[in-house]
């Protein structure tokens, strides 16, 4: 039963026999209930928990978004959703399924910024680690994860907005191997650093190791490019 409370009677030799059933509420989750896809679109398969008996739907908000498997379903389920292809800017919208929300972000198609590359930041995760002292300065690895359903298409490049510092003097920081730099960011350039040529696929991580030299901490802020900014 999943209605409310409910009553029958049954009559058995002439007497009565009367039944009651309790009901009960259906509730549901789903997961994941966020996604981020690349400018080539791609697909996320969300799956909804629930009692069996408990029907529910699974309807698009956002003309980009397509419910392409399990627009409904009754008890335990899964609802693919597929994104298209931006050819715009970054955009969100929504899904709602079995009552609850999944939301969704999609970044720009290429050439929609950063000078002619296209700004992955919203979609990847850069997870800079400690410094461990070397005979030349520090060692710094970071992380470059693609968190996105989509894959991120190549050359993919971390950029390290605040590095190399400027001063001309002891305050300097910069890295001991030779890196190329950007102005799409910044007038005096910083650090342009190849991260996956080819690409990176969904859930893919890379981690590199930087070496630091100059008598302070390194302090930057990051983005995450695909493609070659044009300057």
């Amino acid at each position: 039963n999943n209605g409310g409370a409910r009553t029958g009677t049954i009559s058995v030799g002439g007497q009565i026999y009367t039944i009651h059933q309790q009901g009960f509420s259906c509730s549901y989750s789903i997961n994941p209930a966020v996604a981020a896809f690349g400018n080539t679109g791609g697909t996320a398969r969300v799956v909804v928990t629930t009692l069996a008996g408990c029907p529910w739907t699974a309807t698009s908000n956002a003309g980009w978004m397509t419910v392409t498997s399990g627009a409904s379903g009754n008890g335990n389920g899964a609802v693919v959703v597929t994104a298209a292809a931006n050819a715009g800017g970054p955009r969100s919208g929504t899904v709602s399924i079995a009552g609850q929300t999944f939301s969704a972000t999609q970044s720009a198609t290429q050439g929609a910024n950063a000078c002619g590359a296209l700004d992955v930041t919203s979609v990847v995760s850069v997870s800079p680690g400690g410094f461990s002292p070397n005979i030349f300065g520090l060692t710094q690895k970071i992380t470059v994860t693609n968190n996105s359903s989509g894959i991120i298409a190549g050359p993919v490049y971390l950029v390290l907005i605040g590095e190399p510092t400027h001063y001309g003097d002891y305050r300097d920081t910069f890295l001991g191997v030779y890196q190329g730099t950007t102005t799409c960011f910044s007038t005096l350039g910083d650090y342009l650093i190849p991260v996956a040529g080819g690409g990176l696929e969904p859930n893919q991580s890379v981690s590199m190791l930087l070496n630091w030299q100059g008598n302070f901490y390194p302090n930057y802020s990051t983005k995450v490019l695909s493609g070659t900014p044009s300057r």
